[in-house]
């Protein structure tokens, strides 16, 4: 047979080391765009060149469209015919594939029918079932069995572990009934058919000469387990990936399988792709900063191909409707100029950050698309029922939405069963309030006609301030905190929502307009993704929209990263959490954002953000792409009829110190504000230790540090702990006299004897 005619001219060195590698293990380490997965496919391409049978090769990666994409390539370097016997699959193509030959074709429960049965599932438990809410517990799901987590150790984000357990348990009775499985039971089921018939796996096995696995960092470990008996003779596996772009942790995923494969397989070869070819050394060199914190991770250091250009840019809005208005601007410049929409982008933490600029793009008229779907903020429940109290304020409520006001929150004297008499009356809505004054005490009558009070002045309200009358002066925030100590589910992400709805709003719009928003979302439906104002062809060059895991894999000339502050990236949940692995992660997700951008890269960072003051994410300074200012010099002042003695440092802690109460209404501060070279935290110069005081002592553990704390600093003064990290090194105090708080390392106070606090 004659060999298939093979070029590698056009390859680098680096990438013809992984095409021409011989048999045998193999971890190919690729940065981002460096082109991993044209060499994983001139691989598969030069294995048939070898003589290797097409059949023989099997190839696994994440997505179909990414095998699809693998499969079209291939047809381009050998026989469209050789390239069709190629087996490329997904994990789960190929679960279904083994299943399917072993025991007849599976019953699968594909996404919309398991999210209908999620939402069933959330109803019966009588949990809110918007549609976060739905993948949220699809989310939990996922990780539990993608992690192999024991059920008793586990933690949900949806609900307490009690009534988690419940559901799941209820979840596999459903799937059961009706002889259904999920994608994720077809993974396990494939595996456990596997490890269980050695002669089917053998009869497998023995058709594969060939893996390579596209993505490797993405690996959970029911996959890997899967992987396992697939390995063909002689461990001819080669793995593909990046771990610094390991950013599916909350689905299961971990970077640890592809950072452990060298330890696994003897004589394993491990092949770099470090020549990222996509972005300019301008930001490739920010990139590599930030990333290089990270401590799990392989050694290495990639290079840009590209030569320096502009600078990233950074700016600090004052808001996030400041934030919406600014981007809407620079991309309204863009486009005007004569750029290429699909070659602009804005992404993000969260759907939730980018509602305001949606918003501000619709009225714009500049067509954007969003990957994944534009997510409609009026189907949150939080948001559904601010919809309601102001669709009832304008005479326009239904029966069922007055029934929710009524009820979020419950009101002396108007029960859950007059409520449902209500309903079951079928009142007209504009008789409701006197329909229920003929039925209550004299308590509840006089909730009624304050009710009535609310109503009124909500129609008077300016947009903005409709939501957080309805949330202080209302109570609904109060309702928020009883459901969610119920359910087990956050109560600030609940009260987040809201804060994103208060600044969709252009000052001066009244409160009508969240429902006339609302409606437009109701007629966008299911649309699709594109969202142009009128226009609706799907072949309208549009602007892309993205979440920093949307976007992975993808890459456009400019890109604006939006809500780039603690809380919002890293996320609070992270912060809270305080673990070094969920930061981490954190990290990659930034990197990999900062990474789409070829051309120019502009950060985000508003002073202000969900209703609280923001400090800029500590990524952006580990980058190097900002530096807080310095601390301001302080100047002793004269008290009037008292001499100054020059001898007493104006720093020096007074007899007792006033207490005062950390701050709760911030997010977690910015251990961003500095970067881990002692030279950009904020530093002291020594001064006279202070007076003994049986409340002080100096500070000799990360651990003395705690919020809330009364606290002197010598070069600073009176201060209190605002927030702390004692296993990152880091604290942050708000010292009287000083505008903003200041952010010092915990290791420099305690060796140079800087910081004394409150003894517990």
């Amino acid at each position: 047979m004659n060999p298939i005619p093979f070029n590698l001219n056009d390859l680098t060195d680096e990438q013809q080391r992984v095409v021409t590698h011989a048999d045998g293990p193999a971890v190919v380490i690729a940065c981002p765009g460096s082109g991993k997965t044209r060499a994983l496919t001139q691989r598969m391409g030069y294995l048939v060149h070898r003589g290797v049978p097409p059949a023989a090769i099997l190839g696994i990666t994440f997505t179909r469209a990414a095998a699809a994409e693998m499969k079209a390539r291939l047809a381009r370097l050998i026989p469209p015919a050789m390239a069709r016997q190629v087996r490329l699959f997904t994990f789960h193509g190929l679960a279904y594939q083994i299943l399917k030959a072993a025991r007849g074709r599976p019953n699968v429960l594909d996404e919309r029918a398991q999210k209908a049965m999620a939402g069933q599932l959330l109803r019966e438990f009588e949990l809110n079932a918007d549609q976060p809410a739905v993948e949220c517990l699809l989310t939990d799901f996922a990780f539990l069995v993608g992690a192999q987590v024991p059920l008793e150790r586990f933690r949900p984000a949806t609900c307490d572990l009690d009534r988690f357990r419940r559901i799941w348990s209820r979840y596999s009775e459903l799937k059961a009934e009706r002889g259904l499985v999920d994608f994720d039971d077809m993974i396990v089921q494939a595996r456990d058919l596997l490890r269980d018939d050695p002669r089917r796996r053998q009869g497998l096995v023995s058709q594969i000469r060939h893996l390579l696995v596209d993505e490797f960092q993405d690996t959970n470990a029911v996959q890997w387990d899967f992987l396992q008996p697939l390995i063909p003779a002689g461990d001819n596996i080669m793995v593909v990936g990046d771990d610094d772009q390991a950013i599916y942790g909350w689905r299961g995923a971990s970077p640890s399988f592809m950072l452990d494969f060298p330890r696994r397989f003897s004589g394993c070869a491990e092949l770099r792709l470090s020549r990222n070819f996509r972005s300019t050394a301008s930001i490739v060199e920010p990139a590599s900063r930030l990333i290089a914190v990270n401590t799990r991770r392989f050694a290495k250091a990639f290079v840009a191909h590209r030569a320096p250009a502009q600078p990233p840019v950074f700016v600090r809005p004052e808001d996030a409707a400041d934030e919406a208005d600014r981007i809407t601007a620079a991309l309204r410049a863009q486009l005007a100029a004569g750029a290429d929409p699909t070659q602009l982008a804005v992404l993000y933490r969260t759907h939730l950050l980018a509602y305001p600029l949606m918003n501000r793009l619709d009225r714009a008229g500049i067509p954007y698309r969003v990957i994944g779907g534009r997510p409609n903020p009026f189907t949150r429940w939080m948001a559904r029922d601010a919809l309601a109290y102001l669709r009832w304020a304008y005479g326009e409520a239904s029966l069922e939405e007055i029934a929710r006001v009524l009820r979020r929150p419950a009101r002396p004297g108007i029960s859950k069963d007059l409520v449902q008499e209500l309903q079951q009356a079928d009142v007209e809505p504009d008789a409701v309030l006197d329909w229920l004054a003929d039925r209550v005490t004299a308590v509840a009558a006089y909730e009624l006609r304050r009710l009535r009070d609310q109503l009124q002045q909500l129609t008077q309200a300016p947009a903005g301030q409709a939501i957080s009358f309805i949330r202080a002066e209302i109570g609904h925030d109060d309702y928020i905190q009883q459901y969610c100590r119920w359910s087990g589910s956050d109560p600030q992400e609940a009260g987040a929502v809201l804060s994103a709805l208060e600044q969709i709003p252009e000052p001066g719009e009244s409160s009508r307009v969240y429902i006339d928003l609302a409606s437009q979302e109701e007629l966008r439906g299911d649309a699709g993704d594109l969202n142009t104002g009128d226009a609706r062809a799907s072949n309208t060059p549009a602007v892309t929209l993205a979440s920093f895991h949307g976007s992975k894999g993808l890459e456009w000339e400019r890109v604006w990263l939006l809500s780039a502050v603690e809380g919002a990236i890293p996320h609070r949940l992270t912060l809270e959490e305080g673990s070094p692995a969920a930061l981490e992660e954190e990290r990659r997700l930034f990197y990999v954002g900062m990474t789409r951008a070829k051309d120019l890269l502009t950060i985000s960072a508003p002073r202000r953000l969900l209703g609280a003051d923001a400090a800029p994410s500590r990524f952006v300074v580990e980058a190097g792409i900002w530096a807080p200012p310095p601390p301001p010099r302080r100047t002793p002042r004269r008290r009037v009829g008292i001499a100054a003695d020059p001898a007493k440092s104006p720093a020096d802690p007074p007899h007792k110190l006033r207490r005062r109460e950390s701050p709760t209404s911030q997010p977690p501060p910015s251990p961003g504000e500095a970067t881990q070279e002692p030279s950009r935290l904020a530093s002291a110069t020594a001064q006279p230790a202070p007076p003994r005081h049986e409340r002080l002592s100096p500070v000799r553990r990360r651990e003395d540090c705690v919020p809330g704390a009364p606290c002197w600093h010598k070069r600073f003064g009176e201060g209190v702990i605002r927030w702390a990290n004692p296993e990152g090194g880091l604290v942050e105090i708000e010292f009287a006299g000083l505008a903003e708080p200041k952010l010092l390392s915990l290791d420099v106070c305690i060796r140079a004897g800087l910081l004394w606090v409150a003894k517990r």
